[in-house]
């Protein structure tokens, strides 16, 4: 199967909710050209009859977003997660309500709180996640203009054919900001990118129903409250496969919604650094310095940090809730894993769960942590730049706006930050290692002791 179909399939839901409004070329995406994207209505303004119908459309326009069944759909069913697992956790074990909601863990000998409290934190994550584009029409609107600002580079719901057409169009325009050899790499890049997305996204919801089937049909029914079936093998098999199957249309949205804004994030990363990179190129590129050439580079430069604060407007959000709770679901599954008797399978089951979240947390941290050093090493240039300035007009000029963009620089504060405003370099890697020791142990001694 091509990459363009398998993507189109797996994320069907996501071109019927993002991607029906034509958004155009974006070369930066900076506050300023936000601003009007934002404001910018799909219907076209041509026909100067039907402008008060506009005018109506635009004032609807916010909540269009709403209009869709796969929002509703989607809406119930995170929403539908999060509820069960906090009522889960206020119910006994053996219980008709703990049947009904399909928490069967007790049952295969397991203390039931650790892995729904594993199930709960997922169904946190998956509804901050959809809350983030959908919570309000800024975000929503932001969100669709950074997909077309990476898909203006390679369109993974396009083949190739149909990419080269559409690149023809702006090439030229490109070509003022990456170089060809560098648009190929990052083609490239999303190419594996969305490769793995497919991979995660299908290998995961198999996985999910699988063993959830495996698990319910390994429970004795006389266990499990048989009477509410009328003692019908019939209707409780039926039941055995409604929760999986259940488990595993949520698991699908759910890292449909998680992996896609990761990609994305990952790709925005990449494009931003082959721009910093590009402008690092242009400084060694400076035979002889001049007023032009050093005006031309300190306006690109501006421009790639107007972008990544513009940027992490939006990824802070993704980046905190995501970094957080797997954080927390890490903790639970290594406790689950290390300090709790259950199954070999349940605890293979669990060391994947543990392994996720923090390829996640290092995935996220070392592409954003890359970003900022790449960004940092530029400060060596404009040393250099500073030293070869004798020759040029209006030196003290000059000077000046090196040394503020050279401050900017040093001051390590471009890149992508948390809600808090902690920036993610690699000193974060040292934080979140500490943060996650630190909660398991707390973790562990609270677990232990409502045990006791």
């Amino acid at each position: 199967m091509r990459l363009d179909t398998a993507v189109r399939i797996v994320n069907y839901p996501i071109t019927k909710m993002l991607l029906k409004n034509n958004i155009g070329y974006i070369d930066k995406l900076k506050k300023s050209r936000l601003k009007i994207l934002l404001q910018k209505s799909s219907i076209s303004d041509d026909d100067q009859q039907q402008q008060q119908q506009q005018d109506q459309q635009q004032q609807q326009r916010p909540y269009q977003r709403f209009c869709n069944l796969q929002f509703w759909l989607q809406s119930f069913i995170f929403l539908f997660w999060l509820i069960r697992g906090i009522v889960i956790l206020l119910i006994s074990d053996g219980s008709v309500s703990a049947t009904i909601l399909g928490s069967v863990f007790n049952l295969l000998k397991i203390v039931r709180i650790y892995p729904e409290l594993v199930a709960f934190h997922f169904a946190i994550k998956d509804f901050l996640c959809h809350l983030i584009i959908y919570g309000r029409y800024k975000r929503f609107r932001f969100y669709q203009c950074i997909i077309a600002y990476c898909h203006q580079i390679y369109n993974p719901y396009l083949n190739d054919e149909q990419n080269n057409l559409i690149k023809q169009s702006y090439i030229d325009t490109i070509r003022l900001y990456l170089d060809e050899k560098k648009l190929t790499e990052i083609c490239l890049f999303i190419k594996e990118r969305f490769h793995g997305h497919c991979h995660i996204v299908c290998g995961t919801t198999v996985i999910i129903g699988i063993t959830g089937c495996l698990v319910f049909f390994a429970i004795n029914p006389i266990d499990n409250n048989f009477h509410l079936f009328g003692h019908s093998y019939m209707l409780y098999g039926l039941y055995n496969l409604f929760y999986p199957g259940f488990c595993s249309i949520w698991s699908y949205y759910g890292f449909m919604w998680t992996s896609n804004l990761l990609t994305y994030f990952c790709i925005v990363c990449q494009i931003l650094k082959a721009k910093s990179i590009q402008n690092e190129k242009q400084m060694k590129n400076f035979k002889k310095f001049s007023s032009s050439k050093i005006r031309s580079h300190l306006l690109a430069q501006s421009d790639l940090f107007d972008e990544i604060r513009t940027m992490n407007e939006f990824w802070r959000s993704y980046l905190s809730i995501t970094i957080t709770v797997y954080i927390i679901l890490s903790c639970l599954s290594l406790y689950i894993v290390a300090l709790t008797n259950v199954l070999l399978s349940m605890k293979i089951f669990f060391i994947a769960i543990f392994i996720q979240p923090i390829a996640i947390i290092l995935l996220l941290t070392l592409t954003s942590a890359n970003l900022c050093f790449k960004i940092f090493q530029l400060h060596k240039r404009y040393y250099t730049m500073l030293a070869s300035l004798h020759s040029v007009r209006h030196v003290n000029r000059w000077k000046f706006k090196l040394m503020s963009s050279l401050e900017i620089i040093n001051s390590k504060t471009t890149g992508f930050t948390l809600n808090n405003q902690v920036m993610i370099d690699y000193k974060a890697i040292g934080m979140v290692i500490a943060n996650t020791t630190t909660l398991f142990i707390l973790v562990a001694q609270n677990l232990k002791n409502n045990q006791q």
